[in-house]
């Protein structure tokens, strides 16, 4: 703003000539002062009204990038977490199928020990993989909102 503040003293110079004939030194400043004041606001506002548009669009545009961005970070780990999670479901659900096979008489109890071992195993594998997304999200926005 110096350079505004350079123009309008320019321009106050001329109109203190026409004020110095009636008023006195200190009624001359405090009238350039506020003629300065004024003129300054007028131009302010002017530049905010002519540049608020571009500068709302630049915002969206901003915006728009970090929200696509947030999107692809939260897209990547959605494929990675959902294979995996997919995949042990999918072995737990295997071993469930042995364990229904037992039931109908097509297994012996030693074949079935090892099943209801592993089904255990997967399905607290498949608890904790959540419990560890959950909270991970959980943490994530508690961080963003401080």
């Amino acid at each position: 703003m110096k350079e505004l503040d350079k123009v309008l003293q320019a321009l106050m110079k001329s109109k203190v000539e026409v004020v110095a004939q009636k008023a006195t030194k200190e009624e001359q400043e405090d009238f350039v002062e506020a003629l300065i004041e004024n003129k300054r606001n007028k131009i302010v506002q002017e530049i905010r009204e002519e540049y608020k548009a571009e500068i709302i669009e630049e915002a969206k545009q901003e915006i728009q990038q970090n929200v696509f961005r947030q999107k692809l970070e939260d897209l990547k780990e959605l494929m990675m977490s959902g294979f995996i999670l997919a995949f042990i479901v999918g072995l737990a659900v295997n071993q469930v199928t042995d364990i229904i096979s037992f039931f109908k008489g097509a297994s012996s109890i030693q074949d079935i020990t090892s099943t209801i071992i592993i089904t255990v195993v997967l399905l607290g594998v498949c608890l904790l993989f959540y419990g560890y997304s959950f909270l991970k999200k959980a943490v994530e926005m508690l961080d963003k909102n401080k």
